[in-house]
């Protein structure tokens, strides 16, 4: 086995989070398949990290969700299966401060993003994966 397998490929990557698209664009032949754990955690180290966007909240916004676009481009391209892991945090009440509320908006935001570029989306509850795709209402285009 080689040296840098394992231990220090997982290590590498860390390090590499906020270029994951330079990641993605790196994969060596022997890897069949990339788990991005977590997509929230990714976001908001974008949000909120060293290198995080200035400006209005719309601008953070679009500054964050370009970058998740990168990624997503990256990933398709890649040609490895790749299994984005994130977290729904929309489900519970509305955060009563302003931090969390953008958190939990743009959280969503990218998620959504993320899943429509997808061709499976799964949601974990009860330790039952639900078929999210398979169960989501689709307009007939003649309603829209």
């Amino acid at each position: 086995q080689h040296p840098r397998s394992n231990s220090y490929s997982r290590q590498l990557h860390r390090r590499q989070q906020c270029e994951a698209e330079k990641v993605f664009a790196n994969l060596g032949e022997d890897t069949q398949a990339v788990l991005f754990d977590c997509l929230t955690v990714y976001m908001c180290n974008m949000l909120y990290g060293k290198d995080a966007p200035e400006g209005s909240w719309p601008e953070r916004c679009e500054t964050v969700l370009s970058r998740i676009d990168k990624v997503i481009e990256a990933a398709a391209n890649c040609g490895k299966l790749v299994v984005f892991v994130t977290n729904e945090v929309g489900d519970g009440i509305v955060p009563d401060n302003l931090m969390a509320r953008e958190y939990r908006d743009l959280a969503g935001w990218v998620n959504q993003r993320v899943a429509a570029a997808c061709d499976k989306v799964f949601m974990c509850v009860a330790g039952q994966a639900v078929d999210v795709k398979k169960l989501a209402f689709k307009f007939d285009e003649e309603l829209v």
